[in-house]
């Protein structure tokens, strides 16, 4: 029994140790580095299903866009007839809610001593305010977490050999902006995938 412990552990160990992180970039690899440098070409899959990932078609056009310019930069060539590996990507936002409250009321001490120059912005009667008193107030604060997912698939083996993500609260609500953050992402991602040693 300890024995499969430990075996259990140590393969843990080793996946943890070949998995990257670079911010909220995250990879992880079934194979060496040497085997994925050694690919040459690569194809796209088109994407099993864009009704969840929130990007219609010409979204996800200009995100492939990206990820064709970061796989030409590290050396490889899109070969669709017999590529080497295959690009699969997945994209995905979820609306989330957060409540934020503001408190109900706490003690303010002006400053008893105030050397400074008066300043035109102060209010000049502070000192005579010693409690601040608000009624309890929680605001909904609404926001988009995208995820992006990059699976590299071996096109002999049809085994997912090299994953990369990344996760981020979305800044914006429109839609120009949330591509824009998708492809940044999609960069980031690849950023991390060996370079081709062909």
């Amino acid at each position: 029994m300890k024995g499969i412990m430990r075996g259990i552990m140590v393969a843990l160990l080793i996946f943890l140790a070949s998995a990257s992180c670079t911010h909220n970039v995250h990879t992880a690899s079934r194979v060496t580095t040497s085997q994925l440098k050694a690919y040459k070409t690569y194809a796209f899959l088109p994407p099993q299903d864009t009704s969840n990932s929130g990007l219609n078609n010409d979204s996800y056009l200009q995100v492939r866009k990206r990820a064709k310019k970061e796989l030409d930069k590290r050396g490889y060539i899109l070969e669709p007839q017999k590529p080497d590996f295959l690009v699969l990507l997945h994209v995905n936002f979820q609306a989330e809610t957060n409540s934020l409250m503001l408190p109900s009321d706490y003690a303010y001490t002006g400053p008893l001593f105030y050397e400074g120059p008066i300043d035109t912005y102060y209010y000049p009667y502070y000192s005579i305010i010693t409690d601040l008193n608000s009624v309890p107030d929680v605001d909904q604060v609404e926001y988009t977490f995208g995820t992006v997912v990059i699976d590299i698939i071996d096109t002999k083996s049809q085994e997912i050999v090299w994953r990369g993500y990344a996760a981020e609260y979305e800044r914006g609500y429109e839609p120009d902006e949330i591509v824009k953050e998708v492809s940044r992402n999609v960069g980031r991602v690849l950023h991390e995938f060996p370079k081709s040693s062909m």
